[in-house]
């Protein structure tokens, strides 16, 4: 995508706007950044630049008071959960709005590369990103499949955000109804992913503390671009309700509540099914992969 002029000067606008630098110096860091090469320019832009490393300085109040490991861009560390920052539904893309400062400008990346990146230009726009004090993360929102998606309101999705999501969704027939799943606001539970994610076509890892307690309402289209909510008795009830099944199968996370706990921490049922029934998942979760064997899963 950087090698396009175009589109790397826009990129590069864009990214130091969002780092709210004084005009003066963002004008000759940006001078500076549009002489490297793509790759070098990519490095710096995801791996953060502090005063000490900058090689122009302009006379301007941030550079006098800052010592020389402040960022003068910040570091993108989470960069590498792409799946926060952007989430396929169907046919279509949306780029999140993050929900913490410190990953707001990963979406600007995702967006940059789906707008102008030659393998993404040729299919047209991406849905728009939502607005940045709407938040919505990848990480809590699952496709299901059967026209249902579940998403998660917690300590990075709002539920204003699942509303925004669920009648965009409806308005482009990407789906029949929208699940939401309401989870403690706490770090150790900060994405929908972190206890429940797919395993099969009717079967979910779950943590059972969790998602058996959760609030669970029903979003589908209304009339005249309204919404129908309902509040459903439970998660799995509705889920197989969505998948038109009898019932879901569950794998609970391994050991006893201490190990469960730990495991659930360790991402134990954060798994990616790449086939009905294949996952990739954490080596460390062992007790959660022993639990695995009544589902025929294959780690």
């Amino acid at each position: 995508m950087l090698e396009d002029p175009a589109a790397r000067a826009d990129f590069v606008g864009r990214s130091l706007a969002a780092a709210e630098l004084a005009p003066t110096l963002a004008h000759e860091v940006e001078d500076w950044l549009g002489a490297l090469s793509s790759s070098a320019l990519a490095e710096w832009l995801i791996g953060g630049i502090t005063f000490s490393e900058l090689p122009v300085g302009a006379d301007t109040l941030c550079a006098r008071m800052a010592v020389g490991e402040d960022f003068v861009l910040p570091p993108l560390p989470n960069q590498l959960f792409t799946r926060d920052s952007s989430v396929w539904i169907g046919d279509g893309v949306r780029v999140n709005a993050m929900a913490r400062p410190a990953r707001r400008r990963e979406a600007l990346h995702l967006d940059a590369i789906y707008r102008r990146h030659p393998l993404f230009a040729a299919v047209g726009e991406p849905a728009p990103a939502l607005e940045a004090a709407i938040g919505i993360e990848g990480g809590d929102i699952l496709v299901v499949g059967n026209g249902c998606i579940v998403v998660g309101v917690g300590d990075r999705t709002c539920a204003a955000a699942v509303e925004q999501l669920a009648a965009d969704l409806f308005v482009r027939r990407a789906a029949r109804e929208v699940i939401a799943v309401e989870l403690p606001a706490t770090r150790a539970v900060m994405h929908l992913d972190t206890v429940l994610t797919m395993v099969d076509r009717d079967a979910f890892a779950c943590y059972p503390v969790v998602t058996t307690a959760a609030r669970t309402y029903r979003l589908r289209a209304g009339r005249f671009s309204a919404l129908q909510i309902e509040q459903l008795p439970d998660l799995f009830t509705a889920l197989a309700e969505a998948l038109e099944v009898p019932r879901v199968r569950a794998v609970a996370t391994g050991g006893d509540a201490p190990a469960a706990e730990r495991e659930q921490w360790d991402d134990g049922n954060n798994v990616l099914a790449i086939a009905p029934g294949v996952v990739v998942g954490y080596e460390r979760n062992i007790a959660t992969m022993d639990a695995s064997p009544p589902l025929a899963l294959r780690c």
